[in-house]
């Protein structure tokens, strides 16, 4: 995402659901990688939608810098209870 000194407070959902709310503003033009967590979807499409949700009081407009989007696809899961070091081998 980009953050500038004109730039808005935007929600992010994915499917209609709230997973991010992000303040764009910076008094200077500033790319920024944005962590919007970990999703886990389905087979099919999806919609990723930023919706505006005002401003900060310091901003001088409402504008969006979207510059890219990086997906990662995990290699395998686990449950969030397994303890990592119990997956180490045993000598």
């Amino acid at each position: 995402m980009v953050h500038a000194h004109d730039y808005g407070i935007y929600r992010v959902l994915l499917d209609g659901k709230q997973i991010a709310q992000l303040d764009l503003y910076d008094p200077d033009i500033t790319p920024t990688a944005e962590k919007l967590g970990t999703q886990k979807l389905t087979a099919g499409t999806h919609t990723l939608r930023f919706e505006c949700a005002g401003k900060s009081d310091k901003s001088a407009g409402y504008f969006l810098g979207f510059d890219a989007l990086a997906v990662r696809v995990p290699v395998y899961s686990r449950a969030a209870t397994v303890d990592l070091r119990s997956l180490q081998k045993k000598k």
